[in-house]
């Protein structure tokens, strides 16, 4: 047998995919994001103007015999607008001979599907962490990004420590409280560390000496102050330092940087988006099969009083 034959060793492919490690994406959940308005956007550009009445009744408190009251109020409109002003665009291809070659039980195509799914959720929860960023200066991403462009500003307090965990969240609850957000639809989301903290805390080791239960529940975050707890690894202090790059292991994205914790509710926050265009083509000069498409979306922090924010983003 010549020599060359007698060292060929054949490779094989298998039809298990070795699939990279992902992060939870959160900040462009429904948990903190609301969709009311997304039925009202039609394409890129459109603005959708969001009525408020003001309180402008008057309430009298002197009369007397014979005497008027005071004129009659009216009602007045006030208006937020949030604009779609947002693309987001993808395009591949696979060709049949590249497909013919690879290992049968691997689509390329729908692998490539997936991928572009995925990027997509993480392009629009880096933009909705820049969204809040923004805020906590009192800017509006989704308008002129300008100082004060934005009616208010989500809250930042102290980064927590180890052993103030406890004390910065109810803070920060309490902030809503104050603020009048309701009890119902709040949430609570920390870092890993951070949640690794409050696991240490012998308040959350055992608390059902406070009328709640375990915070773990079968291997779940329960909820803390009758609050739901969710642990993100796109949120936290683990961003403040560069993650090493590790093989099959994607590392989440950094735009909420600075951020640690965050008490909340989703009324803060709107979203609303739509795939406007998804389009399958074979290309004149090619032998394969393309997929191109653009999505739209917008998102604007409507009620700032109902977020809080614990780390240390800038903010000047």
């Amino acid at each position: 047998m010549p020599s060359a034959l007698q060292t060929f060793i054949p490779e094989v492919w298998l039809s298990q995919l070795w699939e990279d490690l992902e992060t939870g994406l959160i900040l462009s959940s429904p948990t903190v994001t609301n969709r009311r308005y997304e039925g009202s956007i039609q394409k890129h550009g459109d603005t959708v103007r969001i009525p408020h009445v003001l309180d402008t009744v008057q309430i009298g408190n002197s009369f007397d015999a014979y005497g008027e009251i005071g004129a009659a109020d009216r009602a007045q409109l006030d208006s937020l607008t949030m604009r779609i002003d947002q693309v987001r665009t993808w395009h591949f291809e696979v060709d049949s001979l590249h497909q013919m070659r690879t290992q049968e039980g691997i689509d390329l195509m729908s692998e490539l599907i997936r991928q572009s799914g995925r990027n997509l959720a993480e392009s629009v929860d880096k933009h909705l962490a820049a969204t809040i960023i923004s805020a906590i200066t009192g800017k509006d991403l989704n308008g002129t990004n300008a100082a004060n462009s934005l009616h208010g500003s989500v809250k930042q307090i102290a980064a927590p420590t180890a052993t103030n965990l406890y004390e910065t969240i109810v803070e920060a609850n309490v902030e809503l409280d104050i603020n009048n957000v309701p009890h119902e639809g709040r949430y609570i989301i920390l870092g890993p560390r951070e949640y690794a903290n409050i696991l240490k805390d012998e308040r959350f080791i055992d608390n059902s000496r406070y009328g709640g239960d375990s915070v773990v529940i079968n291997g779940q975050v329960g909820t803390i102050l009758g609050l739901p707890v969710i642990v993100a690894n796109t949120i936290g202090s683990h961003l403040d330092a560069t993650l090493p790059t590790k093989k099959g292991v994607r590392n989440p994205h950094s735009a909420a940087k600075g951020i640690h914790l965050m008490v909340g509710h989703n009324m803060a926050v709107s979203y609303a988006g739509q795939f406007s265009e998804l389009k399958p083509y074979e290309p004149e000069k090619k032998f394969t099969l393309a997929v191109k498409g653009r999505m739209y979306f917008g998102a604007k922090v409507m009620r700032p009083e109902a977020l809080v924010i614990a780390g240390s983003v800038p903010t000047t």
